[in-house]
């Protein structure tokens, strides 16, 4: 049976992932790849903090996908995603800085491959940072978030990554940013228009109480 039996049956964020990686064409048409190496973790490496994720685990693991020869750059973000959790904690991340960890994955001038994205949010988050990937299939892109510790749902999570899954194109941090905020905001309004239907409904039940009460 394969080693990867187990993670396909139990969890299906790495079923999804395996899927979209092995199915879609996530390559930047735009991108010049330089010869480079294998994919490595520096030896020796300590991490100053470690936290509990809010986040379910995810089995995705790097090295279970197809051998491939990654950019120098992709390479030198690996080691600047360790870096960094050397000196901080991985819950201190945030939009800023898990965006500029994207960019870097790709070749400059022309940013990283969709796959490339996908490849770094979950090395990040195979190290604690609690990111992850939501697909917009009908506009064909890929959506990565921050997870928002202090929420109860993964609705005021923070979109830090948006790129387009036929063309390549990035939206700036800017963009992101703007879109995020609107959003939550949307959220937000959501949440309290359910929250005052459900007060509506309780109200009628107490004065449906009350009425019944008295005319007892």
């Amino acid at each position: 049976m394969s080693t990867l039996a187990a993670p396909f049956q139990t969890d299906p964020e790495y079923y999804a992932l395996n899927h979209l990686l092995a199915n879609t064409n996530l390559t930047n048409p735009f991108l010049r790849r330089s010869d480079s190496y294998a994919s490595t973790v520096p030896d020796g490496c300590n991490l100053a903090f470690t936290i509990a994720s809010v986040l379910p685990k995810c089995a995705y693991k790097e090295e279970w996908e197809p051998k491939e020869r990654f950019t120098d750059a992709y390479i030198s973000t690996q080691v600047q995603v360790l870096d960094y959790l050397s000196k901080h904690a991985a819950d201190e991340l945030t939009v800023a800085q898990a965006y500029f960890f994207t960019e870097n994955a790709g070749t400059k001038p022309y940013g990283p491959t969709a796959k490339q994205a996908v490849e770094i949010c979950y090395f990040m988050r195979s190290f604690g940072f609690d990111v992850y990937l939501k697909m917009a299939p009908r506009e064909k892109k890929i959506r990565l978030f921050l997870a928002d510790r202090n929420a109860l749902t993964r609705e005021q999570d923070h979109l830090y990554w948006e790129q387009n899954l036929k063309t390549g194109k990035i939206a700036s941090l800017t963009r992101v940013t703007q879109a995020a905020r609107r959003s939550r905001s949307r959220s937000r309004l959501q949440s309290r228009a359910r929250a005052g239907r459900r007060g509506a409904v309780a109200d009628i039940w107490e004065h449906a109480r009350a009425a019944e009460a008295h005319g007892a």
